[in-house]
């Protein structure tokens, strides 16, 4: 059981994800319909291959969002475009919050020279232009370069796996179709199995399995081809 499931692996899923399993001792699960960022790659980039339709789309769905295969510009401003944190908080507290991720960022390397370069010089320019009735709009930007984000992002999943986010927990209690009959279970031997593998393959790397002792109609033969079946599965509970 979680309290806490975040939906969506971009960026605000993973800023939420770390925030709560650093700062509280609720258990998080982190999920996203795409793959761990290790695992999207592209048939087109990997094989030369014309888009083969994939479902999800491992450019667009995945661990880091949509833009993991971007150039990674890093944009540190409380209100832009329909952003506007100032709905939501004081200023002050506004530009403490960005100063947060922006720190947060550089633990995970993604960082690099800030423009514009010289921030003294660009506010006196916004400062002439207010003057002649228009205004200049100053973000602190970063670019990190294309290709590099992958990287950055897998870095961050460690982090959230080390800190127990994505522990996932299946209820397989029997691999016995008629003990989980026998005990009103709708989920069937066949079904557990296909789960196990499915979190396997799109890169979850702590999966517990729960199995009961005890239950209707289960016999000692059948307890232990249960444990047997998941010992197979090797997973790390």
């Amino acid at each position: 059981m979680y309290d806490v499931i975040v939906v969506g692996a971009g960026p605000a899923g993973l800023f939420a994800s770390l925030n709560l399993a650093r700062n509280s001792k609720l258990k998080v699960l982190l999920v996203d319909e795409g793959k761990f960022s290790e695992k999207r790659v592209c048939p087109m980039n990997s094989k030369g291959t014309a888009c083969v339709n994939c479902n999800p789309c491992n450019i667009l769905s995945g661990y880091g969002g949509a833009g993991t295969f971007s150039d990674g510009k890093l944009n540190f401003i409380p209100k832009l475009g329909k952003t506007d944190l100032f709905k939501y908080m004081e200023k002050s507290d506004a530009y403490k919050l960005i100063d947060e991720v922006e720190t947060i960022f550089n633990e995970f390397h993604m960082d690099s020279d800030t423009y514009p370069s010289n921030m003294d010089e660009a506010l006196k320019l916004d400062e002439k232009i207010a003057k002649a009735g228009a205004n200049l709009l100053i973000i602190k930007q970063k670019h990190l370069g294309s290709d590099y984000l992958p990287k950055y992002i897998e870095d961050m999943e460690k982090t959230l796996k080390d800190l127990g986010v994505n522990r996932v927990s299946i209820g397989c209690q029997s691999t016995d179709d008629s003990v989980l009959k026998a005990n009103g279970r709708y989920r069937n031997v066949k079904q557990f199995f296909h789960m196990f593998h499915t979190l396997r393959s799109v890169g979850f790397q702590c999966i517990n399995v729960d199995i009961m002792s005890g239950l209707v109609e289960q016999s000692y033969e059948s307890f232990l081809n249960t444990v047997n079946d998941i010992l197979k599965l090797e997973p790390e509970n």
